[in-house]
């Protein structure tokens, strides 16, 4: 990856880290979700930017970021179930 991808990269993860807190504030956690998957996918793709020395010090890290996302996952699908699936 070069550094306008990376670049790129982290500006598509702060769109859409702003975009999935926008759309949760409004109660629209399909559309919340759909965001934060896109990040989750970009910090992926940082991650596997990093060279090889620098990745196997961040594997803690990088459970993290799915252990985080699967905790908000959870939160927004039981937001979608309770309220009937009334997001869009």
């Amino acid at each position: 990856m070069n550094q306008k991808q990376v670049v790129d990269e982290s500006r598509c993860y702060e769109y859409c880290s702003k975009q999935a807190k926008a759309q949760f504030d409004k109660s629209n956690y399909s559309k919340a979700f759909v965001y934060l998957e896109n990040a989750r996918r970009s910090l992926i793709q940082l991650e596997g930017s990093k060279k090889p020395e620098e990745q196997e010090s961040s594997k803690f890290h990088v459970i993290k970021i799915y252990a985080s996302a699967a905790i908000v996952t959870g939160f927004l699908l039981y937001g979608l179930i309770t309220s009937g699936g009334r997001t869009w």
